[in-house]
């Protein structure tokens, strides 16, 4: 296991340097088929990724790897 696996998952929501991203959350639908049980750490970052995709973000706290 390298170093970066063995670090503590801080929250997107919990970083100052994402304080200005609103979270787009996935649309599944009124009905959706199956509901898919996603980790806490995956529903986050791709809400989080939504919002830096609808925006069209390409800063460099956008492309930093976490």
């Amino acid at each position: 296991m390298d170093s970066y696996e063995e670090q503590e998952w801080v929250s997107l929501k919990n970083r100052p340097e994402w304080s200005n991203v609103v979270p787009v959350e996935q649309d599944d639908g009124l009905n959706p088929v199956v509901p898919i049980a996603y980790k806490e750490e995956f529903t986050e970052t791709m809400n989080y990724f939504r919002a830096l995709y609808r925006a069209d973000e390409r800063s460099p706290c956008a492309l930093a790897d976490p």
